[in-house]
Order: structure tokens, then sequence, then C-alpha cells
């Protein structure tokens, strides 16, 4: 399986800073311990990052790289998050809750009990700042 969210357009609810954490940034292929390769939302309801996958895949593994703490209580930020599974129509197929949050957990990381066919996933929070360093989705084209 390869990872198909890489470099695929990415867009979500609001842009903290469009020069320095665009949404690009969640899919990019970067993963590192500092702000700068974050992608970032203002704080609201309802924060949300989706990709298109430009196709329809079907996922059977993901992993989410949470931002490190630096000090601060960033990595907090995730908890309570959700990955959506949508097809083509954007209609959710299927939901991953992690209502639980782990500081020393930095890697959120899943394998699905079956494959998923999806042409777009979205990651999101009840309320909040939706914050993280990069998103990787493992499957193969349907």
């Amino acid at each position: 399986d390869s990872n198909v969210v890489l470099n695929k357009p990415a867009t979500q609810s609001s842009v903290h800073d469009p020069t320095n954490r665009p949404p690009s940034h969640g899919n990019d292929g970067t993963v590192c311990a500092s702000w700068t390769c974050t992608t970032h939302t203002v704080n609201e309801t309802n924060p949300w990052w989706e990709v298109n996958l430009q196709g329809t895949f079907d996922i059977r593994s993901f992993k989410l790289y949470n931002r490190a703490n630096e000090g601060h209580d960033y990595d907090s930020r995730i908890k309570g998050f959700h990955v959506e599974f949508l097809n083509s129509r954007k209609e959710v197929v299927h939901v991953v809750a992690y209502t639980e949050w782990n500081a020393v957990r930095k890697v959120y990381d899943k394998w699905l009990d079956a494959p998923v066919a999806a042409s777009y996933i979205k990651i999101s929070l009840p309320t909040g700042i939706l914050n993280f360093v990069e998103f990787e989705a493992f499957g193969v084209h349907s």
C-alpha cells in the first residue's frame, strides 16, 4: 500500500497563518517536531482539515502525527479528533473517533478492520484549534 494522500489537494475550515501553516502542510510528507511544519486552524467550532484523494481508494490504515508540546499544551489540542472517510459525493461512509488523549502519544495510527472506499478524508474536532504535523493514509486505488 502507498500513502494515497501525499501532496493531494487539501483544504481546511480556516487558516491561522496562510504563509506558515497552510492546509498543504498536513500531507506534504514532512514530519518534524516544530510548529513551522504544522497545519493550523483558528480557534473555532468544528474545525476541520480535508484531503481530496482525486479518485477512490481502498484505505487500510492511517497515521496522524501530532504536534510536539514545545513547552506549552499544544499537543493536547488534538483531543477528541475524528477521522471521517467520505465517498465521491462527500457522504460519510466510516468514522474513527479518538476520545482519549495521551501526552506521551505523538502518533495516532490505526489499521482498519476492513478496507474503506473513500474519495476524501476529513479530520475534525468538536471545537478548538485543529493543528497537527502530518497525516498519512495507506491503501490502493479501487
